[in-house]
């Protein structure tokens, strides 16, 4: 009994060694998933559901429409359309060679381009981006797994080459990289739309809380100062003298002569921003604001200007121009036509260097450099383009007798149209000069626009001057005046005419060949409401501005000052028909 006793005891304790050992197991075990699942839920919470969310959700970012731009009349130079373009999913592709044989007819690629791009590593491939809607539509006829149509915003220039260096253009992903595309480029782009989206067990979008993103801005446009008719004929008159005269290249500009907005910027030869990339970029330079070129004869006007502010000379002072040679230190002046005692008038109007040569040496380096800085020379205007150049003055301390006699007529200075252009403005602006500008309006809300210059308008010279100056240069476009083919039938005129010699890069003189003809004018000559400078660089068969230049300035004005509605002058009508047959004069008008 006691050995039975004995036996159950030790199975007893046997029993309960491996009860005991087992209830410790399974508490191990339970205390381990308990410290596990705490440091899951606890102590790795935001790892591990950030790990989940990865999986299971997914942000789309949709670049909203890049904005619109708009000529001052509400007519669209820029815009952005929605075309398709075509992904692939490598992975999902089982047939590569008989997927590239189908889309290489219909997207114009080579099936071994198309096979090479498949084979690619990654789950979204390009293939080839904004292809048609009728291509669009047949890629998704063939409902072949792997191949992805995504919408996406193309930028369009519905004019074409209108105007095509001043707005510029984007690059394939959005980014402006010239003209106004890229110096408001911050504003032109809206923020991206960003949505939420849930994921499937087969990568599907499952849209819960959010719709779909919407892919359109409806947040404003930018407006410019431009007019699209003005343009198109100062390029069609511009493009019509550069092509006479087989030039290497054009620039014109017509400025606001009130408020120095741009109304119109041409560049010859042209190119159209929607094709950009078959274009040199020699030909996506904005030449009216980045060239610099030698004003010549044009600058007597900022001469002129500083002599009559410092009450050096008057219109009716008379000067002796040598009878055509001067001699200075080192050089020999000389007129085209020669000329024995002339007024001061008449040495802006017949454009006499030795003239203009013999009063600079009168003003003076210093107050002569004074001037020229004045007038913006050597600085960039503020012009709200990209690449905009200063142009070229030397210290006026190092000027020689020469230089400064040569500058009377514009000879070692380099500028810019669009500081030629700034410089006219501020003469026929009674003496106030602006700051040129291409913005008419950001109509943009919470934007990120470059700020507008802070400079304002300041006086430059005084009225009396500006007016005096202005009745000088209309002689420039009367008969005897090297202008004379800028007149204006029924409008009385302004300007002056420049025919500068350019340098032989290879011989460092200048060249007998290469001319830059310039012609600056303005118009109406009373209350001027717009100024027009043209340059025609390397122009053949004829040479001087007043021939190749002037008739591009006369034929914009004629076209731009109607439409703008200021009426003829009948003063001017009833001096024309004084000359000639009423009848005749009566048939122009």
């Amino acid at each position: 009994m006691f050995l039975k006793r004995l036996k159950f005891t030790k199975e007893r304790s046997r029993f309960d060694f491996v009860l005991y050992l087992l209830s410790f197991f399974v508490i191990g075990m339970f205390g381990a998933i308990l410290g596990r699942a705490f440091q899951f839920q606890i102590i790795e919470r935001e790892s591990w559901r950030s790990r989940y969310e990865a999986q299971i959700y997914a942000d789309l970012t949709t670049p909203l429409f890049r904005r619109p731009i708009l000529d001052r009349k509400g007519l669209p130079l820029a815009m952005s359309v929605e075309e398709s373009s075509l992904f692939v999913n490598p992975k999902l592709i089982s047939n590569p060679e008989a997927v590239s044989k189908t889309l290489a007819p219909i997207i114009g690629l080579s099936p071994a381009e198309i096979s090479h791009r498949i084979g690619k590593s990654g789950r979204f491939v390009l293939i080839k981006r904004f292809i048609s809607d009728q291509q669009a539509e047949k890629i998704r006829q063939l409902n072949i797994n792997g191949l992805y149509l995504v919408r996406e915003a193309k930028r369009f220039y519905p004019k074409r080459w209108l105007a095509g260096q001043l707005i510029g253009f984007v690059g394939i992903d959005g980014t402006g990289l010239e003209g106004i595309e890229k110096y408001y480029d911050t504003c032109l782009r809206a923020t991206p739309e960003k949505k939420r989206f849930i994921r499937d067990g087969l990568v599907r979008t499952l849209w819960l809380s959010d719709d779909p993103p919407s892919g359109e801005d409806q947040r404003g446009a930018l407006v410019l100062t431009l007019d699209s008719y003005i343009q198109y004929v100062t390029e069609k008159e511009l493009a019509s003298a550069a092509e006479k005269y087989r030039a290497e290249s054009a620039q014109a500009i017509v400025m606001d002569a009130r408020s120095f907005e741009i109304l119109a910027m041409a560049n010859w030869p042209p190119f159209d921003p929607n094709f950009y990339n078959f274009s040199s970029p020699e030909i996506w330079k904005n030449r009216a604001i980045v060239d610099t070129f030698e004003p010549g004869s044009s600058f007597k006007a900022i001469l002129a200007a500083a002599l009559l502010e410092e009450g050096l000379v008057k219109p009716t002072d008379r000067i002796f121009c040598e009878n055509g040679s001067f001699k200075v230190p080192g050089h020999i002046i000389r007129d085209v036509h020669p000329h024995g005692w002339i007024d001061f008038s008449q040495v802006i109007q017949f454009s006499s260097n030795i003239g203009s040569a013999k009063l600079a040496m009168n003003l003076g380096a210093k107050l002569y450099a004074s001037y020229i800085a004045k007038f913006g020379f050597g600085r960039q205007t503020g012009i709200d383009l990209p690449g905009e150049a200063s142009g070229l003055v030397r210290p006026w301390e190092k000027w020689r007798p020469l230089d400064l006699a040569t500058a009377a007529f514009g000879q070692g200075i380099g500028v810019t149209l669009i500081q030629l252009t700034r410089a006219f403005g501020a003469i026929t602006n009674d003496g106030i000069m602006g700051v040129p500008k291409v913005l008419k309006e950001a109509a943009i809300l919470e934007s990120k626009c470059p700020e507008e210059p802070k400079e304002s308008m300041q006086r430059i010279v005084s009225v009396s001057t500006a007016k005096t100056l202005k009745r000088i240069l209309k002689k420039v476009t009367e008969e005897g005046g090297t202008g004379v083919s800028a007149q204006v039938p029924g409008y009385e005129v302004g300007g002056k005419t420049g025919t500068a010699q350019k340098l032989d890069p290879q011989t460092g003189t200048y060249s007998r060949r290469d001319y830059a003809s310039i012609f600056v004018g303005f118009a109406p000559l009373e209350d001027s409401r717009i100024v027009i400078a043209v340059v025609v660089h390397n122009p053949r068969g004829a040479t001087y501005g007043g021939v190749v230049a002037g008739p591009v300035f006369r034929e914009i004005a004629m076209k731009v000052l109607p439409y703008l509605g200021v009426p003829h002058d009948q003063g001017k009508i009833l001096q024309e028909a004084e000359k000639m047959d009423i009848r005749s004069v009566a048939k122009r008008y």
